[in-house]
């Protein structure tokens, strides 16, 4: 399983949108009791509607990466407001 810190690792290789100030990453077991990661991307709070297409393209396109290198552990990506 990838650690907390290779995931924060990759999150920032990707190059998050320009509206992400902040990334944090928690691992743990899931409802079910599955391996999960919980991505927290932090946004500033006056970020244009416009972004939430993006972030949502870019949270679409981490889950998938991450995915494929650990299939092990669900990647929960969860976009909240800084403010």
């Amino acid at each position: 399983m990838l650690s907390v810190d290779q995931i924060r690792n990759h999150v920032t290789k990707l190059r998050p949108p320009a509206e992400v100030k902040s990334i944090d990453v928690s691992a743990g077991r899931d409802s079910d009791g599955d391996p999960a990661f919980w991505i927290y991307l932090n946004v500033d709070g006056s970020a244009p509607d416009t972004a939430v297409s993006t972030l949502g393209q870019f949270a679409r396109r981490l889950r998938t990466e991450i995915l494929k290198r650990d299939s092990q552990a669900w990647p929960y990506v969860i976009v909240q407001s800084e403010d």
